[in-house]
């Protein structure tokens, strides 16, 4: 148990750093905060929702500055269909969606919803 724990804490340490946690960090591809905003799912590499998943499972809820931040950026950039995206990087043209990116983007909402739902309940 004490070896999950660790990684969990590893695994968020960037999402803190981001965030003005102000912890080091043990990879450089944490740095970016581009690297942060990419989401995929099944969670492939940790990144602001995987990192928000693993801290609201733990119990870490919104009186957390940090994860009051994170959770109010999500909330300002839900798009009006009630999904998000599945990457806030700047990028060059847009192409059309594919279904496999319509896919990702429903599972990526889902987790975030579940996220929501854990930190403020049924009401939230």
């Amino acid at each position: 148990m004490r070896n999950k724990r660790k990684l969990i804490i590893i695994s968020t340490a960037g999402l803190l750093a981001v965030l003005g946690g102000g912890i080091l960090f043990l990879y450089n591809s944490y740095r970016a905060a581009d690297y942060w905003l990419k989401f995929q799912f099944p969670f492939w590499w940790n990144n602001l929702v995987a990192a928000l998943d693993s801290l609201s499972l733990i119990g870490l809820g919104a009186a957390a500055p940090e994860m009051k931040k994170a959770l109010d950026w999500l909330r300002e950039k839900q798009e009006t269909t009630g999904t998000w995206k599945l990457a806030y990087t700047k990028t060059g043209k847009r192409k059309p969606e594919t279904e496999k990116e319509r896919n990702s983007k429903l599972w990526v909402s889902l987790a975030i919803c579940r996220i929501f739902r854990r930190i403020y309940g049924e009401a939230g």
